[in-house]
């Protein structure tokens, strides 16, 4: 029925070539206390209310979007400093051997094969060092470096660190 209360045929209905399109159907609740004008007052005002809140959504979905593009690239920023500032620590000479430093602060070595022992002997042993080894066969050579007898100690710490280091 159209609004004068005609019937309309759905063959007259949409005369071109196209194909129909089937829309939405909606439920509409007229307020039947006040007049079509409010009614439709109402209506309009909620879609304009729907195409503010979308505007507003879109408009802060991108400003936070380049918020966070803008945080990502100063991390990477960070990221990137951070790896230049470190700078890789120099080894020291008697880390290629096993070694600990004793609660007397003295320097423990020990070798980690037959080579590292006869090194530690030949080369690194000082007047003063305490050389540590068990009587069995492929058992590591430990030096206890003396750094008192070096530094000029006094005459009792010369010759052997304490003995708690060696236990």
């Amino acid at each position: 029925l159209d609004i004068y209360g005609q019937e309309i045929d759905d063959s007259e209905v949409g005369d071109n070539d196209e194909e129909p399109v089937q829309d939405e159907i909606m439920t509409v609740e007229i307020d039947l206390s006040v007049n079509a004008l409010s009614n439709a007052k109402k209506y309009f005002d909620q879609k304009r209310g729907a195409v503010a809140k979308e505007t507003k959504t879109i408009q802060s979905s991108t400003k936070a979007l380049k918020s966070a593009q803008v945080k990502t690239k100063e991390m990477l920023k960070e990221v990137q400093v951070a790896a230049k500032i470190s700078k890789v620590r120099k080894t020291l000479w008697f880390e290629k051997f096993l070694w600990f430093i004793s609660s007397e602060n003295f320097l423990v070595l020990a070798g980690r094969d037959q080579q590292q022992n006869e090194l530690l002997v030949k080369r690194y042993m000082g007047p003063g060092d305490v050389f540590v080894h068990a009587d069995l066969h492929g058992a590591s050579t430990v030096i206890v470096k003396n750094h008192l007898y070096a530094a000029g100690g006094d005459s009792t710490n010369k010759e052997v660190p304490p003995i708690k280091t060696l236990c």
